[in-house]
Formats: structure tokens, C-alpha cells, sequence
């Protein structure tokens, strides 16, 4: 184990993906699984996501794409607070979407 101020910061980012990954719940363990790989990922490859982001992202056809994709994404995201709150068996009186 690291020693020091970088041994502490270490064990604060670890310890709760430890504790993902044993977790017994399976959506706790595939979220866990999942996400790790593109986040160790992501910084070998952070001159490739953010060359030219401004261009990309501002694109004609990317423009297009995100009208599809944005309000489909919006209503997973959505749909997703409204199986939590299934699973854990909770109320709530209203409902809205909004973007």
C-alpha cells in the first residue's frame, strides 16, 4: 500500500469500488463493472475525446444526432427514477419531464 497523503487519497478512491464490486446487488455490480473499464480508459485516450471538441460538438450532423438522441436518453434517464423508486417501494404523487 501507498504511504502518506497519496496512500490516504488512494484508499478514499478504492474503497468504494471495492465495495461495488463485492456488493450482492447485481445492478450495483454491472454499473461497477461497466463504468471501471471506460474510466481507467478514458485518460490514455483524453487527446483523442478532446481534439477539436468544440468543432465536433457544435457539428451540423452532430447537432442533428443529439436532437434524436438527447430526448430517447432523457426518457431512460427518467424511467430510471421511476424503477428506483419502484424497487424500493416508494411513493410519489407527481410526475414531469421537462428539457
Amino acid at each position: 500500500m501507498l504511504g502518506g497523503f497519496f496512500g490516504a487519497f488512494a484508499d478514499v478512491l478504492v474503497q468504494p469500488v471495492q465495495e461495488a464490486l463485492d456488493d450482492d446487488d447485481l445492478e450495483v455490480r454491472t454499473v461497477a463493472a461497466l463504468a471501471l473499464p471506460a474510466l481507467l480508459l478514458a485518460p490514455s485516450h483524453w487527446p483523442d475525446l478532446t481534439q477539436n471538441f468544440g468543432e465536433q460538438l457544435l457539428g451540423a450532423d452532430n447537432l442533428l444526432l443529439m436532437l434524436i438522441v438527447f430526448p430517447l436518453l432523457k426518457a431512460c434517464h427518467e424511467l430510471g427514477h421511476g424503477l428506483a423508486l419502484q424497487r424500493y417501494q416508494c411513493d410519489t404523487h407527481e410526475v414531469g419531464v421537462s428539457f
